[in-house]
């Protein structure tokens, strides 16, 4: 993630206005990201920092919504999306704190990633699909009657009256930062099996990286009641640390996890893959099936390797693949993969396997 620090990064906007002669000129206005600070948010290995950048400029007069979620884009970051009671009040000190003690206003609108969805009929946020929470704390008279998928906008009067509300066509924006090693949560239903390479290769210290690594990412789908999980490890042979149809809390899933033995023997990856298309077709439900296989070298035969792939691809599974270390094919994994070269995920070494859990964690739950 880019450090920002305290300092500005100066963006152009060029957009074109249409004046009533119909003839249309170009207008170039700029304006700054400014740090508004930074909140610890809770996931399952602790709190991580997530940055707020607020937008500045003398004649800035702001964006559409759309625009302002391809400008968050440009910082790596998205429009925010305020799901605790925590972040509010957080977020809310910090535009106080920023309002005192710069030129800017009280009474000024800033776009979120809220935005009312018509397929459910939901407010939601665009960033993550997570549902606005009861406790939504909207302005007098709103939200309106909903006749289109009105965006979301804060309304901030002062720390203490900080309301969401359906805004005016352009406004300010506030983006947030994430790092990089956080998972990303999923809020639809998809079943996911992890299987695990846990051959002598591993060795037992990056064994329990991957591991953990394996414990956040089953963080993320352990947040929606309707989806199922399951482990399994491999080495000789595979062994089920849990299974699809497991009752286990969230708790309990990660101790199971980091409990699971390390086998140091061979590398199996067909059986991994089979015995995993088998406990789909075990379940039969009628849910988007995922698969992620983590592998730090070559299978033990990459002619069965390949043909257990075909066979999850022709039973509708999604398969990808993490490979760690320079040891990896690159023509297995995107076997694995079924062929589709975005479901590949690599790292060079064990210390960066954490950076891969938003853009795995994603892929599965776009």
């Amino acid at each position: 993630m880019r450090n920002f620090g305290n300092c500005f990064t100066k963006l152009f906007l060029i957009y074109l206005v249409t004046q009533c002669s119909s003839e249309a000129a170009q207008i170039t206005e700029d304006y700054e990201f400014f740090e508004l600070g930074s909140l610890k948010l809770s996931n399952s290995s602790g709190a991580l920092e997530t940055k707020y950048y607020i937008t500045l400029g003398t004649f800035f007069l702001g964006l559409r919504w759309d625009e302002a979620v391809t400008a968050c884009l440009t910082i790596n970051g998205s429009l925010v999306s305020i799901e605790t009671e925590f972040e509010k009040d957080g977020l809310d000190n910090l535009l106080e704190n920023f309002v005192y003690n710069s030129s800017s206003k009280y009474g000024v609108d800033y776009w979120t990633s809220g935005k009312y969805d018509l397929a459910s009929s939901t407010y939601r946020w665009t960033s993550n699909r997570t549902p606005f929470p009861q406790w939504a704390p909207w302005g007098p008279s709103e939200p309106f009657p909903i006749s289109v998928d009105n965006p979301v906008g804060l309304r901030f009067e002062s720390r203490k009256v900080a309301t969401w509300r359906i805004p005016t066509f352009r406004n300010k924006f506030i983006c947030e930062v994430s790092p990089p090693d956080m998972v990303v949560p999923c809020y639809s239903t998809n079943d996911l099996i992890i299987v695990l390479d846990s051959s002598g290769s591993v060795g037992s210290a990056n064994y329990l990286i991957a591991k953990q690594f394996v414990a956040e990412l089953a963080a993320g789908f352990t947040t929606h009641n309707e989806s199922h999980i399951a482990f399994a490890v491999y080495s000789n042979n595979v062994q089920d640390i849990f299974r699809l149809d497991n009752i286990l809390s969230p708790a309990e899933i990660a101790a199971r996890i980091m409990a699971a033995p390390y086998h140091a023997s061979g590398t199996p990856t067909d059986r991994a893959i089979d015995a995993a298309v088998a406990q789909f077709a075990s379940l039969g439900r009628a849910v988007p099936r995922n698969l992620v296989v983590l592998t730090d070298g070559l299978s033990d035969n990459a002619a069965l390797t390949r043909l257990a792939a075909e066979r999850a691809k022709a039973a509708g599974i999604r398969s990808f693949a993490v490979g760690i270390t320079s040891s990896i094919d690159m023509a297995e994994l995107l076997a694995i993969a079924g062929g589709d070269a975005s479901k590949v995920f690599t790292a060079a070494n064990w210390a960066e396997l954490v950076q891969l859990l938003a853009p795995v964690s994603s892929g599965i739950c776009p």
